[in-house]
């Protein structure tokens, strides 16, 4: 039996006294079923058994006076493998936290976890360091942080972070532990947590349909009066398509092809800048206050003033996209002055969200392509696409959210919301719009 130094070899180990060095048949050695090792694939360990066959075991494991393993499983199945006796020690009297740390540690810093192992390991970690020197706190001097325990493992504070988080879902669907690699690990969460809130989402909107609480609610009038009235975080997502401010009255074609006057579907509508810009300017002060912290908005505007919308919205706290987003229409436009100018053939709108707010469906361009309705179909002169709208929504809601469009026209937003099983709010100031979206909306809840 010899005296050794403390265990230094790994950088940030807690220093555990070790007393005793002896040979043992690592046959002799237990695992204790109370403590489980982390480690459960100890990977190809032939490579450290010629090692030690060559130089010697140069650190011993570490064992309790029961002969149950507390440290060096590696070395342990090394011996085994090389059929060689392990030089060991006694730990006595040592706090569990600290021979779970101890092992942790030890792991961190040698053969790779898997995955799952790994990033449970170092949440363990951080959580007995915490335990050992107190939690740091705002404001008070001490304790352990995010960064101590990102030094100690060799990452960054960020990587650290997020394997705790990752951890979190491990602990929560095990089966996420024999995932390959920690990116396969997150696009499951992000799986998982998007089946888990729709299921809670249909499950809020059917007990509200057998309650027959009220899941669409639509007014005529003025919405600015009437958004100010919103709780504050009520809606989730915001979908609009006000005027533009473009004078689209003054140049489209209406009624017997005479641009201005009454549309082909029998509206008289204004739309001078001042007032469209105006009505942007309320909204999207009122919009922020009255959405949630993850919510996200669409406002179709024309291109002339999309800037200045985009900034209107910015500053009253929205995050917003920095380019407009394209509804491509046809691919053969309009034009009142084909001899000058291009057709048109899409209409822009702007995208905005809210800091917690993260996109259901990831990934997907910036544009859409779908037809337009058709003449003889739609019911308003600016009516968009049940289908356009619909893709719009997936891309950002769950069922059971709340969608409100301050300028639903005939009520196409509406309609796509309730298709989706959110909770709609839709106003707007023209009766007619305000009759024929009551009419769409009984058509398809009878």
């Amino acid at each position: 039996m010899t005296n050794i130094p403390l265990i230094e070899d790994i950088p940030g180990m807690s220093q555990i006294p070790t007393n005793i060095i002896f040979d043992i048949s690592p046959m002799t050695v237990k695992i204790d079923k109370n403590n489980p090792r982390w480690r459960k694939d100890m990977g190809d360990v032939k490579e450290l058994a010629e090692s030690i066959r060559t130089k010697g075991q140069i650190h011993p494991i570490l064992i309790d006076r029961n002969n149950t393993l507390v440290c060096g499983g590696r070395r342990l199945a090394a011996c085994i493998f090389a059929g060689l006796t392990v030089r060991a020690a006694y730990t006595d009297q040592v706090d569990p936290l600290i021979l779970r740390e101890l092992e942790l540690e030890e792991n961190l810093r040698r053969k790779a976890f898997t995955p799952g192992e790994e990033v449970v390991a170092v949440q363990e970690l951080h959580e007995l360091k915490c335990r050992q020197h107190g939690a740091a706190t705002s404001g008070r001097p001490g304790g352990w942080t995010l960064e101590n325990t990102a030094a100690l493992v060799g990452k960054t504070k960020g990587s650290v972070i997020n394997d705790i988080a990752l951890a979190n879902a491990v602990k929560a669907f095990p089966e996420l532990a024999k995932a390959p690699t920690k990116n396969v690990i997150a696009k499951a969460i992000k799986g998982l947590d998007r089946i888990q809130t729709s299921i809670a989402g249909i499950q809020k909107h059917e007990e509200a349909v057998t309650a027959k609480e009220e899941l669409v609610k639509l007014y005529h009038g003025d919405s600015i009066p009437f958004m100010k009235e919103i709780p504050d975080g009520k809606v989730d997502i915001l979908f609009t398509d006000p005027m533009y401010g473009i004078d689209a009255d003054k140049t489209a074609i209406g009624i017997g092809g005479q641009t201005g006057g009454v549309t082909s579907a029998g509206f008289i509508i204004a739309d001078g800048k001042d007032t469209a810009l105006s009505f942007l300017a309320t909204l999207a002060i009122e919009s922020f206050r009255f959405t949630t912290a993850k919510a996200h908005g669409y406002v179709f505007v024309g291109p002339e003033h999309f800037y200045t919308v985009r900034a209107l919205f910015v500053s009253a706290g929205w995050l917003a996209y920095i380019k407009p987003m394209l509804w491509i229409k046809r691919e053969t436009g309009q034009t009142n002055v084909p001899y000058a100018w291009p057709s048109s053939c899409y209409e822009t709108y702007l995208y905005v969200r809210k800091q917690e707010s993260r996109l259901v469906k990831e990934g997907m361009p910036d544009w859409i392509e779908c037809n337009p309705v058709l003449p003889g179909v739609k019911t308003h002169p600016y009516e968009k696409p049940v289908a356009l709208i619909t893709n719009l929504l997936e891309r950002v809601c769950f069922p059971g959210q709340c969608l409100y469009d301050p300028c639903m026209g005939s009520g196409a937003s509406i309609e796509a919301g309730i298709k989706q099983k959110l909770f709609c709010i839709g106003g707007d100031l023209s009766q007619e719009a305000y009759s024929q979206a009551l009419t769409r909306i009984a058509r398809i809840t009878q």
